[in-house]
């Protein structure tokens, strides 16, 4: 893995790393024991091709490499506590978790070395439903101990060590008129409050989630940026911007993919954690077992520019800032198993069953902080549609006025047709099919629109069904069209095209809907 910058003055790019990958039994592993950087450039991956060592589950325990003398974890292998050093900082932290793996807690207790002694700060963070609080455990200096704040301000943990690429969160004076102190930020439907600043944040996010730029309205009423990031494909951020901050407690904190930029440089997502810097998680996968063929440490699966890191959450995780959800479910390739009907999860143990951008898979695009799209496999039984339920179910509870957009061809048509059949009480504002099919051995093709359903559009072979078969080549009926309005396209494609062909046709109604007041 190679990585290049582009030093201050000059346009002639610099290489900050040539990162060699060593794993155990002679390559033939998954596990990686050495990293060797020829770029010799501490910038990026720290170097040093130091042994990494593992426990009996197979999570990362020391990386001398980064300073992380040990890694102890819980029963749901996730990190209890880390220990690591740094030049001059000792570093413990210590988390807690609920039973299903939130974290609730985090302690760091840094002690830093200076010229007069040491000095001990503790910084806790409590996570509360994203509300985010932060409060000093700091003990009594000791006589002639000690020493300055820009100790803290120097130190590489400040800066997520990675001290070119994070600029230092300024430290918010607190007014006198807040009522908790400790409150720092929580979430909203564009971005964030924060609490400190009274200042509400907007942001900007690419395809994949990641915050490209957080800005806001100064005390002045002026627009300014407040934090701005660019990004290497496997999420480490460019160098020497200087408008990309870390700070401890931050929602500036908050960047690749959404999740939480630690102190340590890697990202904490909710059962792994991720270093950018090396494209690893350093914990097991949740769902290892059921993709042996796949390397548990893989990010993304590989796939950085068009998937998402879902870890194997099935059904799909309702984000707390959603207000609209669109179900994707793509045509028949094969059964996903029970845990993977999500397209990211079945490409995984079928190489045809990821998301497919030639089709409807497009609609991923529209992913943003208040619209979640969500890409399903199809199947002949009931594996898709329970874990389709589940999730619309969640959204409900969140928002039980926002849009519900389903979108599907073939036998993915199918299955959300049946699912609305059978759950009357699901309101479905756009039902977008193209060529509704079923398994001709075991089902019929759904066509007939039950009144929970507002709009229904409806794209089909007009020529005949698959290969002249009785696969396809439906049009649809509504049940009720005082409650429905029904819109028939007979079209020119044949059954396995019509996505391919239409998806920008499904890809502006679902837009339109969306646009809706």
């Amino acid at each position: 893995m190679s990585s290049p910058e582009i030093a201050y003055g000059s346009t002639i790019p610099t290489k900050i790393d040539d990162l060699e990958y060593m794993y155990a039994a002679q390559n033939k592993s998954n596990r990686l024991t050495n990293i060797n950087d020829y770029a010799y450039n501490p910038t990026g991956y720290e170097g040093g091709g130091q042994e990494i060592k593992y426990d009996v589950n197979g999570n990362m325990t020391e990386m001398p490499d980064k300073g992380i003398s040990k890694i102890r974890y819980n029963h749901l292998n996730l990190p209890a506590q880390l220990k690591m050093q740094a030049s001059i900082e000792d570093i413990t932290i210590d988390s807690k978790y609920r039973a299903d793996g939130v974290k609730l807690r985090k302690q760091n207790t840094t002690i830093t070395s200076g010229y007069m002694g040491d000095m001990v700060n503790i910084k806790i963070t409590d996570y509360l439903d994203g509300f985010q609080y932060l409060s000093s455990g700091n003990p009594p200096l000791p006589p002639g101990g000690g020493g300055s704040e820009s100790l803290m301000a120097n130190s590489e943990s400040a800066r997520a060590f990675e001290r070119q690429a994070y600029s230092i969160e300024p430290v918010a004076l607190t007014p006198m008129s807040l009522k908790n102190a400790d409150l720092q930020f929580f979430p909203t439907a564009e971005g964030y409050y924060d609490y400190k600043k009274d200042q509400y944040i907007y942001q900007y996010k690419d395809h994949l989630g990641n915050t490209r730029i957080s800005f806001g309205r100064n005390s002045a009423g002026a627009l300014e940026i407040t934090d701005a990031n660019d990004y290497y494909p496997f999420g480490m951020n460019h160098l020497k911007s200087g408008n990309s901050f870390f700070g401890i407690n931050s929602y500036k904190n908050y960047k690749f993919q959404g999740q939480e930029l630690q102190e340590t440089g890697w990202y904490s997502f909710k059962w792994r954690n991720y270093m950018p810097d090396v494209g690893r998680f350093f914990n097991i996968d949740p769902l290892a077992e059921k993709y042996p063929t796949w390397t548990p440490y893989a990010f993304s699966g590989n796939r950085v520019i068009d998937a998402r890191e879902l870890e194997g959450l099935e059904p799909m995780l309702i984000n707390k800032t959603t207000k609209n959800l669109v179900i994707v479910n793509q045509g028949w390739v094969g059964n996903p198993p029970k845990g993977a009907t999500q397209a990211q999860n079945f490409v995984k143990t079928n190489k045809e069953g990821g998301i497919d951008y030639t089709g409807i898979g497009i609609l991923n695009n529209l992913n943003s902080l208040t619209t979640q799209v969500g890409i399903f496999a199809s199947s002949t039984g009931e594996v898709t549609k329970n874990d389709i339920l589940t999730s619309i179910q969640s959204f409900r509870k969140q928002s039980p006025n926002g849009k519900l957009i389903m979108v599907g061809h073939s036998m993915g048509a199918d299955n959300e047709v049946e699912l609305v059949k059978e759950h009357p009480e699901i309101n479905v504002d756009l039902l977008f099919t193209l060529d509704i099919a079923d398994d001709p051995r075991s089902g019929y093709d759904d066509d007939n629109i039950p009144p929970n359903v507002k709009t229904a559009i409806n794209y089909y072979n007009k020529n005949d069904g698959f290969m002249h078969s009785s696969i396809g080549g439906e049009d649809i009926e509504v049940e009720n069209s005082v409650k429905t309005k029904g819109i028939n396209v007979p079209v020119s494609a044949s059954h396995t095209e019509i996505d391919n062909k239409y998806k920008d046709h499904a890809y502006d109604s679902v837009k339109k809907e969306l646009n809706k007041k």
